[in-house]
């Protein structure tokens, strides 16, 4: 596995990850592959996880913009919990850093 990027052993993990549970955790997986890769990363999630509770932790929160919920952490503690739509809505700590992400 020392031949691989760090973006290919990410892939290959979602790969892995297809044929186990059905909670599935990312943790910061889409983190070092290019963009066409996270499209291709977002659009497994879509096909291959449907009834999978997924729980991503990301930066880059365009990954997450299509999920169910949302839950928003700050210092350990739960400061935000609900659809993406919802959080960007209104004045949420989402759409702060959402909209700092886009500038």
């Amino acid at each position: 596995m020392d031949r691989l990027s760090q973006g290919q052993r990410q892939l290959l993990s979602l790969g892995r990850a297809m044929f186990a549970d059905k909670i599935i955790l990312f943790d910061e997986a889409n983190s070092s592959i290019d963009e066409w890769s996270e499209r291709l990363f977002r659009w497994i999630l879509h096909q291959q996880f449907i009834g999978c509770t997924v729980v991503a932790i990301v930066h880059r929160l365009e990954a997450v913009a299509d999920f169910d919920r949302i839950a928003i952490m700050s210092s350990g503690y739960l400061v935000e919990w609900d659809s993406p739509k919802a959080l960007l809505s209104r004045d949420s700590e989402f759409k702060r850093l959402f909209d700092l992400e886009l500038d």
